[in-house]
């Protein structure tokens, strides 16, 4: 019923799945356009959209980033997230307790219903505090960390030191380059789907994840 609904309602940011609004004219004529000029890209744009309709609740990352999360959560872990959505939802059903930041206040409530009865600290800001929420908690006091808001390079630097050793940092939309050079005690493992790339850090220590 979910992905159905999801089908007639308007999109909202990059990675949408399958819906209606993608067969407007416009878009009919875009995707022939790209079907005839980028075969490949488009090839991978359906397996995307098959993806996300098939699993209608998992977050707006790579398939590989999806399956390397449901690999490595645990119930007892700590994650913070700039960037509220699906994942909200899917990341705290997981563990034991999510922070969330989002910048948008439409989509803002539009998302706090949907974790109602949730272990969700979920706030609502914009502009210079939006990066720094995470600086009121300890080092090394979160599990994981996923960036797929605003202010990314600012937010990557805010969260290299608060997840723990062996923890990891989940960068989507990482082909946008930005400066990753405050993750330098970070093992990085790129996942792509032809699409964009999501990647995944990990923190050298006693407890390194293995991949």
């Amino acid at each position: 019923m979910t992905s159905i609904c999801a089908f007639f309602r308007r999109p909202y940011g990059v990675g949408s799945p399958l819906n209606l609004w993608m067969f407007t004219p416009r878009n009919l004529l875009r995707h022939l356009r790209t079907l005839l000029t980028q075969p490949v890209y488009f090839f991978h744009r359906v397996q995307v959209m098959t993806f996300q309709f098939t699993h209608p609740g998992a977050p707006w990352v790579t398939q590989a980033a999806v399956e390397f999360l449901k690999t490595h959560l645990r119930p007892e872990m700590r994650g913070f997230e700039w960037g509220s959505g699906r994942s909200t939802i899917w990341l705290a059903s997981r563990v034991s307790r999510m922070v969330s930041v989002e910048h948008n206040p439409d989509w803002y409530r539009m998302i706090l219903p949907k974790i109602a009865g949730r272990n969700v600290d979920y706030r609502l800001v914009a502009g210079p505090g939006y990066a720094s929420q995470i600086e009121e908690f300890p080092e090394e006091y979160f599990d994981f960390v996923l960036v797929d808001g605003e202010q990314r390079g600012t937010c990557l630097r805010a969260a290299a030191s608060k997840i723990r050793q062996g923890g990891f940092l989940v960068l989507d939309n990482a082909d946008y380059n930005l400066d990753t050079s405050a993750l330098s005690d970070y093992d990085c493992q790129p996942t792509d789907n032809g699409v964009w790339r999501t990647d995944i850090f990990i923190r050298r220590g006693a407890s390194r994840i293995r991949i």
